[in-house]
């Protein structure tokens, strides 16, 4: 590999970026896939079935409340507030606070806090990764804009008094959340009270299938029906509204890989060639077939599995980075270890087959019958 420096460099970077795809690519595939065993879901999603973008009636909560299945109901809907600058994201919810404080045993709210918020009609709560980004306190005043939502006095411009800091008990839920009062936004904003979503918390898990065929068969014939999914397949299938990228993602891995191959194939193959004097030395001085066979191959296995370890591990690096940051997106955004190990099986594969191609190639250029 040393002959030619320039082409094993490349080389090796083509197969590291290659298998940083591939991570990449399996935990955008295990976002995409969160959650579809619709079984043991303890939580259920309703929403409209034309579309997420479209909102359910309020009243549907307590319609959802008198099945026996459903323990407790809590509307959420997309407020969309911009904070100065629109490229700096963050989700902004209206909710209930006693209902959403319930129903999310992930997030901590401090009792001051929480009583506040529900004296405070304009009241809002945010996670402590968001106050810290723009360095907010109790007390401060906060002003969003949002496209989604028009103030009775003709204004998209909507203050809000910071009344509290949660925080995140476990990694499963975003220290990034905005929260506004469910009732101040349908009070104050123009057009019937609307709702994005219900979510429902279920008494036994195991009926969640037989609970989401009842909520939509009850909703069927109505103006507005819905469908009724696990939190992660809500956010899937919004995702599918646009295409199938689950299949996507794995046709355009499959031929990463394709390339890949062939280029490292060629590389080690072009190597063989160039130093096949050197190998009729070897066999001069008694080294067998098997020799030169353990010498090709780790030099192959240096080059693509190599690579291909240092691309996985990167990649691994690189999305748990992200996977906190985009939760509230992708949940179930992971490079998890399944993937991981098929990574590095395709790696010391690809390896190991570039090494017996190489071989071929000694045997090709015939130095085994050559003696000087």
């Amino acid at each position: 590999m040393q002959r030619n420096s320039t082409r094993s460099i490349f080389t090796f970077a083509s197969v590291v970026s290659a298998f940083l795809l591939f991570s990449a690519f399996s935990a955008l595939r295990s976002a995409l896939s969160f959650g579809l065993n619709l079984e043991g879901e303890s939580l259920l999603r309703t929403s409209n079935a034309v579309s997420i973008v479209e909102s359910l009636p309020e009243h549907y909560e307590q319609e959802l409340a008198a099945f026996d299945n459903v323990a407790a109901v809590s509307g959420f809907t997309w407020f969309g507030g911009v904070y100065k600058d629109p490229s700096e994201f963050f989700l902004s919810l209206a909710v209930d606070p006693a209902d959403f404080a319930a129903m999310t045993p992930g997030v901590y709210i401090d009792t001051a806090d929480l009583a506040e918020w529900t004296e405070v009609r304009s009241g809002a709560i945010v996670g402590r990764a968001l106050a810290e980004r723009y360095g907010w306190r109790r007390g401060d005043r906060i002003s969003l804009t949002t496209q989604a939502h028009r103030h009775r006095n003709g204004s998209r411009v909507w203050s809000f008094v910071l009344v509290g800091i949660y925080r995140a008990r476990d990694k499963a839920y975003s220290e990034t959340k905005f929260l506004l009062r469910q009732d101040y936004l349908s009070a104050t904003t123009i057009g019937p009270p609307m709702v994005s979503w219900f979510t429902a918390r279920l008494r036994d898990p195991e009926m969640a299938a037989d609970t989401a065929r009842s909520i939509d068969a009850r909703f069927v014939n109505s103006p507005t029906p819905t469908i009724t999914q696990p939190e992660g397949v809500a956010v899937a299938s919004f995702v599918r509204q646009f295409a199938d990228f689950g299949a996507i993602l794995n046709s355009v891995a499959g031929t990463i890989f394709g390339i890949t191959a062939l280029l490292g194939f060629s590389a080690v193959a072009e190597s063989v060639r160039e130093r096949a004097r050197e190998f009729v030395v070897f066999r001069a001085l008694g080294f067998r077939p098997f020799h030169v066979f353990a010498l090709v191959a780790t030099e192959a296995l240096l080059l693509i599995g190599g690579g291909g370890l240092l691309g996985l591990c990167i990649g691994a690096v690189v999305v748990g980075a992200l996977e906190q940051n985009v939760i509230e997106l992708l949940p179930g955004l992971s490079f998890r270890g399944t993937e991981l190990a098929v990574g590095i099986c395709v790696a010391v594969t690809l390896g190991l087959l570039a090494g017996v191609y190489g071989w071929l190639g000694v045997n090709r250029s015939h130095v085994y019958d050559r003696q000087g």
